[in-house]
């Protein structure tokens, strides 16, 4: 016979004791946001409350300190006939590997000509065409003068990266480490744990002789040297890899080993049965890892300003401490409207995520062999 459930009376202390310590261990962060939004349209403050009445001076960065001479027209237009070049060489190179490989038995060059293959429906083409009009379009407005707005993309292009990489490889490392049982495989478990232990700036130094060897290396290191954005992404991507790893590890425990037998019994691969049985069930897993990497790429400041100099390489938390100076009055207005700013694009990834994190473990069954 089953029990009824007694439910205490709303005055019993274990209704709302736990709600009021929460709102009291928040309160100062509530409060600081509160601020930092009546700040960002004041014209003064003091505490919580508005002097001088509201106004949208403190938002000029949007617009001024952007250099003259930003032609769109013609950025647009030559990024298009870039990406139009870049499309071309792409499905022609396909087609010449295509016909080549034809007839061909071995494996390797199977699995190329298909790839190749898929390169040459409009689809595929459209899509490339896009992405290279995209890449085309940040490596030009990269090197222009606009202001807060390239710091922005600089912002946004170390998360990008820091996000895309760390789900990529800690997805298929967690695929390894929870399904294949290989020679050093606890010693590499313990390692990436002892790594995660490590304090970043224990590390800045040797870091640093590192990104200097890297950087003389022809091509190589104008792309992930010293005082670049790609160095600095990678040194963040090391950090918060071995976090990675040991989540996407978890996520894959918890899948039952019978979808994976399954799917191998019909002939699929270890790499096809990651791809397209065991990562759609994941998605809630790795949408979470993707917030969190790109919430601390986008936030990070230790990393980009150690291993940056100047402002063509800095991002939004670098550029708000340039502001802040001991000697000089601040603006304390203005850095509170930057710092709102920052804040959005957040803001925006995380509301359109929220259901795959609600959601995080419709991905598998708890207790799975």
């Amino acid at each position: 016979m089953d029990e009824e459930v007694v439910r205490a009376p709303w005055y019993h202390p274990g209704r709302w004791l736990p709600y009021l310590f929460l709102v009291i261990t928040l309160l100062p962060v509530f409060v600081g946001y509160s601020w930092l939004i009546i700040a960002s349209f004041s014209r003064e403050t003091r505490g919580l409350t508005p002097i001088g009445g509201f106004t949208l001076r403190n938002w000029a960065f949007l617009w001024e300190d952007i250099g003259t001479g930003v032609d769109l027209w013609a950025l647009s237009r030559q990024s298009f006939i870039d990406a139009a070049h870049v499309t071309f060489l792409l499905i022609s190179l396909a087609a010449l590997i295509n016909l080549l490989l034809s007839g061909t038995e071995s494996r390797f060059g199977i699995a190329l000509a298909k790839l190749t293959k898929s390169l040459q429906n409009v689809r595929a083409a459209f899509t490339v065409a896009v992405l290279a009009f995209v890449i085309a379009v940040v490596s030009k407005l990269s090197v222009m003068d606009l202001g807060i707005w390239s710091t922005l993309l600089n912002t946004f292009l170390i998360a990008l990266y820091m996000t895309v990489t760390v789900v990529l490889i800690s997805s298929m490392a967690g695929y390894a480490l929870s399904r294949m049982n290989f020679p050093g495989r606890k010693p590499f478990l313990s390692l990436t744990l002892v790594l995660h232990g490590f304090p970043a700036v224990t590390l800045l130094i040797p870091i640093f002789y590192v990104l200097k060897f890297l950087g003389s290396i022809p091509v190589l290191g104008d792309a992930v040297g010293f005082n670049t954005l790609g160095g600095v992404a990678l040194v963040m991507v090391s950090f918060q890899l071995p976090l990675g790893v040991w989540l996407m590890k978890g996520f894959f425990d918890s899948i039952p080993w019978d979808v994976e037998r399954s799917a191998l019994v019909d002939g699929a691969t270890y790499f096809q049965t990651w791809q397209q049985i065991l990562m759609p069930m994941l998605r809630p897993g790795l949408m979470a890892l993707g917030i969190f990497s790109f919430i601390s790429g986008w936030g990070a400041f230790l990393i980009p300003t150690t291993f940056t100099i100047g402002t063509k390489t800095a991002n939004l938390p670098v550029y708000l401490n340039s502001l802040i100076s001991d000697t000089a009055p601040v603006n304390w207005n203005t850095i509170a409207a930057i710092g709102l700013f920052q804040m959005v694009p957040v803001l925006f990834f995380f509301f359109f995520a929220q259901e795959y994190l609600l959601s995080i473990f419709a991905g598998g069954s708890k207790g799975a062999s």
